[in-house]
């Protein structure tokens, strides 16, 4: 018999934690109703739907149990490390994210732009490599290889200054 989300969930916790201890504690909960409203936004502007969500002061992270059914381990090990990704970012400087996000509203980023963003998928792009499988799918295509048609300058350029910081 197939594990339960939660137990999917659970399962991706304990991996890492060991994976990443400093965002270890971060709490990781199933959406409330105002968290499901800031998914359901955040999926309105990227073009999709959102598995999981990060409050950009605390950190903390909500998942759709929605979004995540039927969704693969990795993959469900992959997206909150990603969201893990924000809760660091937010405890290196929570300002920094808050800006991060305002950008979103302004012209200074797009979602495949977002420095933040950036270093998240390829965290999770880095993740599977580690572990010999392909990403997950539904990954922008900001990485080199990835989409050339979608590709610009401006992306693999800010690509590269976020990587050259971590």
């Amino acid at each position: 018999m197939a594990d339960t989300l939660e137990q999917q969930i659970a399962k991706a916790k304990a991996k890492l934690a060991l994976e990443m201890p400093d965002v270890a504690g971060i709490p990781i909960e199933p959406q409330g109703m105002l968290d499901k409203l800031a998914a359901q936004i955040k999926g309105a502007m990227i073009g999709g739907q959102v598995g999981a969500v990060t409050d950009p002061k605390t950190g903390a992270i909500t998942y759709s149990q929605t979004a995540l059914q039927g969704h693969s381990q990795p993959e469900i090990e992959d997206i909150l490390a990603h969201e893990l990704i924000h809760s660091r970012q937010a405890k290196a400087n929570p300002q920094g994210i808050l800006q991060t996000i305002g950008g979103l509203f302004g012209p200074h980023f797009s979602y495949g732009q977002d420095p933040a963003e950036m270093e998240a998928y390829q965290y999770e792009h880095d993740r599977a490599a580690r572990e010999h499988r392909s990403p997950t799918p539904g990954q922008p295509d900001f990485y080199p290889g990835g989409n050339p048609d979608r590709e610009t300058t401006g992306d693999i350029q800010l690509m590269k200054e976020v990587l050259k910081r971590n």
